[in-house]
Order: C-alpha cells, then structure tokens, then sequence
C-alpha cells in the first residue's frame, strides 16, 4: 500500500469516527453545549477535508492567504446573523390599535366584496378569456 493511499484511508477513518462522534453527541443530553459540540465536530471534518482532500497542505501562501480570508469572512457573517438572532425581542401579544391608528388601518384594509361581486369579476375574467381565444 502506498503512502497516499494510506493517508487517505486514515483521513477516510477520521472522518468515520467523527460522523460516529456527531452521531453520539446528538443523543446525549448535553444542554446548551450540544450545538457547540456539534460545530466543533463539524469545524475538524471541515478542516480534514482542507487539509487533505483539496491538498491545502500544498499549497503556496497566497492560496492559504485566500482559504483563510473565506473562511473568516464565513465566520464574520455567521457572527452577523447570530447577533441579529440573539438581541431580538419578542412581543408577547401584538399590539391593538386604538383610536385614528384603527381607522387608519381600517382605512387600508382591503375592500370586503360581496358574493354578486365575485360573481361579476368571474363573468368579466371569462368574458376576456373567451374573448382572447377568438
């Protein structure tokens, strides 16, 4: 066996006992560290496959330079988005107009229409249809 060969499979047994570890983690109750676990886990498969599958080992300084900025660019929106999650509050129970905002909205609301009223658009929407076809 050669030495890439074995280092594939050694990488290939990584990530299997990984996926296995993934597996385990997710039914064990581990409160609010289950998710941190699980992006750990997650961060040395991902790296695993950097490393060894897209042979970011050999490459030069620019391409790492360039594999790095991504991935901390990943990790600034990540942080973004989590911080937005995080600071948002929520109502517990919708606000009720009162007073001008009711008629305001009441104002906007779409216009309520009568069955005859349905009735006539239908008969004016197949007359245009018919009309098209002819």
């Amino acid at each position: 066996m050669t030495a890439a060969l074995r280092r594939v499979l050694l990488v290939w047994l990584a990530l299997l006992l990984l996926l296995a570890a993934t597996l385990g983690a997710a039914f064990l109750p581990l409160g609010p560290a289950k998710p941190w676990i699980g992006y750990g886990i997650a961060a040395l498969k991902a790296g695993l496959i950097l490393w060894f599958f897209m042979d970011m080992r050999r490459e030069g300084g620019l391409m790492r330079l360039a594999t790095g900025a991504a991935l901390l660019w990943i990790v600034f929106l990540l942080s973004l988005v989590a911080s937005d999650y995080l600071t948002r509050s929520v109502p517990l129970a919708p606000a009720q107009p009162t007073g001008s905002e009711a008629r305001h909205q009441a104002w906007l609301a779409p216009p309520r229409h009568s069955a005859s009223d349905r009735r006539w658009t239908l008969t004016i929407c197949f007359a245009a249809i018919s009309a098209l076809r002819t």
